[in-house]
């Protein structure tokens, strides 16, 4: 599973993420993972909540949920 793939994963389960969790369950480091979550935000995927090790990440809207 792609990082993107685990990142939308853990949004449909939980309704948000941290990057943490995601370093975590990749073992990938945390700039590397946060390419990912930079990328979703630019496509109005993702919101940010918060700031840098703080942050959440929430769906931008319920549609994503159905790909």
């Amino acid at each position: 599973m792609s990082v993107r793939d685990l990142i939308l994963k853990k949004l449909e389960e939980k309704g948000e993420v941290k990057s943490s969790e995601i370093v975590k369950a990749t073992g990938y480091s945390r700039a590397y993972v946060n390419r990912y979550f930079k990328e979703l935000r630019e496509e109005g995927i993702l919101l940010q909540i918060g700031k840098a090790n703080k942050a959440k990440y929430m769906p931008a809207t319920e549609e994503i949920f159905s790909y």
